[in-house]
């Protein structure tokens, strides 16, 4: 959306055309990702810059679909979260787990985003986890210094106005301070626990790498180059410590859950079992089962709920068949996540059956946000004598979640819990290449901790 917005001359604007094709992408992005929304009105500002009033119109009218379409897919139950607008935004509770608070998380978030933000790191070949290392401190250092000299070099008058982009870095420091200030108010915490680097920075980080490449516009020729080099060979040692054959292998299968189930992904036709590895077949019979519930949003009867684990192959006893209907309690939480009456088991549900439901059930706890009113709710919801598989499930949704690494809470069944958490590893999370029990080692050094 932004470089549609560059002049194609030292005073052309960018043509109507361009301004309605800025905004299309700016609308579509907002869609494929609403946490790019705060970034809009620096784009917008640069369109009024280069059109005009007009030029804001036409880019503004073009933004239409992409944020009609926003609209339509939000989940508007959420809005109606007792006045909290960014529960009502976000979904994030107050005190859930991806929900900071206060001064201490907005720090929290700034020495991630300034020492871990580029995202250097390396993979364990034992356990396939990423660690993401301080390097990104070198980073940032070399990005001040950019912007420092690009500074220095405008006020000595060696910068042409046409070069430095004055219009462009404005509007990049109005979407950065404006995506910060969202990130800080919201309570996002940045997480360095996933394989794509800190989650939250995303939407910012090519920002700053194009301000950068801007500022180096303004550098005379030769510590332009240098600069240049030193930014590009950044990128590529990043590149590199994350995708070394030794720790990024081909084929895929080597990878740990690369191919989980997860929510908003459904199975359309049955699973053929006789064609999938055993040491996945476990995964695909939750993902089966979480699309039945889905299909029934979560209602009916036992008559109807009755053989749809036959329906995939899995009608004996076994492994494979109880993820199925631990996977069906999944599907149960999220089809009646919004509601305000939920019905979890049907009538007549033999009681070996519902013993799974509810466990998968918990299992869901993970896929609404880990937040707490969900488990509280769960907890005061199940018959007492069901409470000790809604712990395991919770346990298994922890190694997801990640609320309990210290331990389990003081009123969870800690033997249930731990069960969970160990088959979480090795049903949700492990490749089948090599032993299971590495995982469950990697876990008992995180109790250790």
């Amino acid at each position: 959306a932004l470089r549609l917005l560059r002049p194609g001359g030292a005073r052309a604007g960018p043509g109507r055309l361009r301004l309605a094709l800025s905004g299309l992408a700016a609308g579509l992005g907002v869609f494929c990702g609403f946490a790019l929304a705060p970034l809009l009105p620096g784009v917008a500002w640069l369109a009024w810059r280069r059109g005009g009033l007009v030029g804001l119109l036409t880019w503004g009218a073009a933004t239409l679909p992409g944020l009609a379409w926003a609209f339509a897919a939000r989940n508007a139950a959420r809005l109606g979260s007792g006045g909290d607008l960014v529960v009502g935004l976000t979904g994030l509770e107050s005190g859930g787990s991806f929900r900071g608070e206060g001064l201490g998380q907005a720090v929290e978030n700034t020495w991630i985003s300034l020492v871990y933000g580029p995202g250097f790191g390396r993979v364990d070949e034992a356990t396939l986890d990423v660690h993401y290392l301080p390097l990104g401190a070198l980073w940032t250092l070399l990005a001040i210094g950019l912007a420092i000299a690009a500074w220095r070099a405008h006020r000595s008058g060696q910068a042409t106005t046409a070069r430095m982009g004055r219009d462009l870095s404005a509007s990049f420091l109005i979407s950065g301070a404006l995506y910060v200030g969202v990130l800080l108010v919201t309570g996002f915490k940045v997480e360095t626990h996933y394989f794509d680097g800190p989650r939250y920075l995303l939407p910012i980080a090519p920002i700053i790498l194009v301000g950068l490449l801007a500022a180096l516009s303004a550098l005379r020729s030769r510590p332009q180059r240098l600069l240049t080099v030193a930014l590009l060979a950044s990128h590529v040692l990043g590149f590199a410590l994350l995708c070394r054959p030794s720790v990024f292998p081909a084929p895929w299968d080597s990878l740990k859950g690369y191919e989980p189930w997860v929510r908003r992904q459904f199975l359309e036709v049955p699973l053929p079992p006789e064609g999938i590895a055993s040491e996945r077949l476990t995964r695909w019979a939750v993902w089966a089962g979480l699309s039945e519930a889905w299909a029934l949003q979560g209602e009916g009867g036992w008559s109807q709920w009755q053989g749809l684990d036959s329906k995939h192959g899995l009608g004996e006893d076994g492994e494979a068949r109880d993820e199925f209907w631990r996977g069906f309690g999944v599907g149960i939480l999220l089809a009646q996540e919004q509601s305000e009456a939920p019905r979890f088991i049907a009538p007549k549900t033999p009681e070996v059956i519902a013993a799974r439901i509810w466990e998968g059930l918990a299992m869901g706890y993970s896929n609404v946000g880990c937040q707490d009113n969900f488990l509280r709710a769960l907890l005061a919801a199940a018959p007492p004598r069901h409470h000790a598989g809604l712990w395991y499930g919770f346990g298994r949704a922890d190694v997801y979640c990640k609320v309990y690494l210290q331990g389990p809470p003081a009123e969870a069944t800690g033997q249930d819990f731990q069960r969970g958490r160990h088959e979480g590893w090795r049903l949700d999370y492990w490749s089948g290449d090599g032993e299971p029990g590495v995982d469950e080692r990697f876990l008992d050094r995180l109790y250790i901790y």
